[in-house]
């Protein structure tokens, strides 16, 4: 379903202020984990826990990004990709990543220089800022490839495209997967290339999905959802030597994918029970719409606190009984950042053209 005043499919909205409030919650436990030994810390399990739970964040942004762009009906020339979309984030690494790399050499340098600014920029074009803007490099590259593969889709058989994404799961997750749980080495692709899957799944969601059968595929979903969280809490608890990987986790794949479902299906059948109420729809929409377009720049952001709390004030939840002091962290640096983006966007070029 799509908010009439904007023309945006609201359950994308959803699924993006979902995972905006997921990768703030991973970040705020990767910097625990970061500065603590959790094989020595009695709830270090906990933390890997929580960080399975949510690790499904960036696949859903790379799916909702696949979706949109990938749309079969939708034409994206490559100058308007550049002009447009490139830009974009080439704006948001240079405004933002000059800035955090020029922090980094100050707390290295414990002094301040003009040279900085360079320095600054020479890291930013190595990818050498800070570490969560990775993902912007990446959305880049396959910003940079979408009018190519837009254009091998229309040429190619479905069931050669199918036969690729089902190759990519299995080269860059399940093999990668058995071969540290196993002990193996058995020949694997590039883990990285579990991110074009992501980014290809969100065609298979534009292109095949229907309403029929719409009922049972939520029910299916969200009963594999559920088995995966159990199993992935069991695996935690009751495994002694557990296995970590990052977004090819297996179990991460399958609960991103699923998260795409569920949403989808939630949306489009609650539909019909909103349209008796047009108003409360039409507010909640705006409302939706107003968080997700502070999505982006809450997770250019939320660093900035992240690293002023653990860094520079020495102040993390491990200090405090974790089950408290982890959600209570994350809500401050989730108004934190939420705040920081609404002033952010008040700047018109910045608003315009980055955020």
């Amino acid at each position: 379903m799509k908010n009439e005043s904007c023309g945006r499919e609201l359950w994308l909205d959803v699924l993006r202020v979902a995972a905006a409030c997921a990768v703030v919650l991973m970040h705020t436990v990767t910097g625990s984990v970061d500065i603590m030994n959790t094989g020595q810390y009695s709830q270090g399990r906990l933390l890997l826990i929580v960080m399975d739970l949510v690790t499904w964040c960036v696949p859903v942004f790379l799916m909702i990004s696949g979706y949109l762009f990938l749309n079969p009906r939708k034409e994206i020339s490559f100058q308007k990709m550049l002009r447009k979309y490139c830009l974009r984030i080439v704006l948001a690494l240079l405004i933002f990543g000059i800035p955090f790399s020029c922090l980094e050499l100050i707390l290295a340098e414990r002094r301040l220089r003009i040279g900085m600014l360079w320095d600054g920029l020479v890291m930013v074009c190595a990818m050498r800022s800070w570490s969560h803007l990775w993902y912007l490099y990446l959305i880049l590259l396959l910003y940079l490839l979408t009018p190519s593969v837009k254009w091998l889709l229309k040429k190619i058989p479905e069931w050669a495209v199918v036969s690729v994404a089902v190759i990519l799961v299995v080269g860059s997750s399940i093999l990668p997967f058995v071969n540290k749980w196993m002990g193996t080495d058995m020949p694997v692709l590039s883990e990285q290339l579990i991110y074009v899957f992501y980014y290809l799944y969100g065609y298979f969601l534009h292109k095949n999905h229907t309403k029929e059968g719409e009922g049972k595929n939520l029910w299916t979903m969200c009963a594999i959802s559920a088995f995966l969280v159990a199993g992935m809490v069991c695996y935690r608890f009751l495994g002694k030597d557990t296995i970590q990987m990052a977004y090819n986790f297996p179990p991460t794949v399958l609960l991103s994918v699923c998260q795409m479902h569920i949403g989808q299906c939630l949306w489009r059948r609650g539909q019909g029970k909103h349209n008796k109420k047009k108003n409360y729809h039409k507010a909640y929409g705006k409302g939706i719409v107003v968080l997700a377009d502070l999505s982006f720049g809450i997770y250019l952001i939320h660093p900035v606190f992240l690293n002023l709390s653990y860094k520079f004030l020495h102040f993390t939840p491990m200090d405090y009984p974790l089950a408290l002091a982890l959600p209570l962290f994350w809500v401050a640096v989730m108004l934190c950042s939420v705040a920081s983006t609404w002033i952010m966007r008040k700047i018109t070029p910045l608003r315009r053209y980055v955020l």
